[in-house]
Parts: C-alpha cells; sequence; structure tokens
C-alpha cells in the first residue's frame, strides 16, 4: 500500500513539474514582441512612405515618410501584408515571429495606374506609374513611336522608352521627358520640329 502510494506521489510530481514546465515555456513563447523593417522603393533606394502593412489579426502598420515602420504587441507567427495602390512588394507576404530582425521590403510600381495623359493634333498619350508610355491615333509620320506608321485605335507601347515623368504632343510629333532630364522626341520633322539636328 505504501508502495503504491509513493508512486502515485512520484506520478504526480512528475505531472505537475511537466505542466509547469509547459506553462513557463509556453508563456514565453507568447510573450509580445516588435518587429520593425523599411519599405524601399526599387527604382531609387529611397523609403516609400504611406505603405498599409496588414499584421494578421493584429492591426496594422503604416510606413512613415523615409518608409519605415515599427508594430508592437505581436505573438506566436504572424504574417505581414505590404499594399499600396499601383505598387507590388517583394516579399508580398511574410512571416515573422520574435526572432525576426529588421525587416527590408522591396517595392515596384505596378505599370497599371497611369500618371500623366496628353494629346497631340490626332494622337494621345498616356505615362504610367512604371514610366513607360502608350499611344494610340494618327501614326502617319511615327508620331506613336512604335516603330510603325500604322494608325492604332488600342494603345501601344512606345518602343524602347521607360523612366518617363512628363511628355506632350504637337501635331504630328511627340516629346517625353525622363527623370534624368533627358527629351526624347518622335514623328513628323520636315521643319526640324525634334530638334536633332535634320529634317527627315
Amino acid at each position: 500500500m505504501r508502495a503504491k502510494l509513493h508512486l502515485i506521489i512520484r506520478i504526480v510530481g512528475v505531472v505537475a513539474l511537466s505542466a509547469l514546465l509547459i506553462m513557463l515555456f509556453g508563456c514565453k513563447d507568447k510573450r509580445p514582441f516588435t518587429v520593425s523593417g523599411q519599405v524601399i522603393n526599387e527604382a531609387t533606394g529611397k523609403g516609400l512612405s504611406g505603405v498599409t502593412l496588414a499584421c494578421g489579426s493584429y492591426g496594422i502598420a503604416v510606413t512613415d515618410s523615409e518608409g519605415k515602420w515599427v508594430k508592437t504587441g505581436l505573438q506566436g507567427t504572424v504574417t505581414i501584408t505590404p499594399t499600396s495602390p499601383g505598387w507590388v512588394f517583394d516579399p508580398q507576404n511574410l512571416k515573422v515571429t520574435k526572432a525576426t530582425k529588421d525587416l527590408s521590403i522591396k517595392a515596384r510600381p505596378d505599370g497599371k495606374v497611369v500618371i500623366r495623359v496628353g494629346a497631340g493634333g490626332s494622337h494621345t498619350f498616356a505615362v504610367k506609374n512604371n514610366g513607360t508610355v502608350w499611344a494610340c491615333g494618327r501614326n502617319e509620320f511615327g508620331q506613336l513611336g512604335d516603330g510603325t506608321t500604322t494608325d492604332r485605335h488600342t494603345p501601344v507601347q512606345v518602343n524602347g522608352l521607360s523612366n518617363v515623368k512628363a511628355i506632350t504632343g504637337g501635331n504630328t510629333h511627340t516629346v517625353a521627358l525622363t527623370n534624368d532630364g533627358a527629351v526624347w522626341t518622335w514623328g513628323r520633322n520636315d521643319c526640324g520640329q525634334l530638334g536633332d539636328g535634320t529634317e527627315t
């Protein structure tokens, strides 16, 4: 009887100790932690402001003017998802834990948002947020910039041109300004309107 009692006490002691260890380590794992990071514009290398980062069931964080963000009160494993209209992110989703250090997320324009529009005599054009130019309309002098003289009823991309920040059009020619300050022209040039030193 006494041996059975000792065995029961010993079993109860082992169970209690195991439960205590599980409780202690479990509580430690669930202690709130903080994660921070920065969202960087891939093209410029600068921080991107106004990005919303969904943090699972723990709410959101928003990047500041330098693209930096901080989220406190997280527990366990949390999925972070950055979003901002007109941008795509790498990675799009990332899992963080208390062991996660500062995060760096890259952002680039998704090329779906038009930021500038303009028109010439019978052609129109648009600049997207990824710096590409799209044009449609009359094209007898190559003013659409697609390498042909075929009129287009739906937008086509201007060949070999990127990082455009401003655009305007003449009657039958087009002028674009890129982020590096270069000016590009195409279309009719019978009076030297393209500025390339020729009239062809």
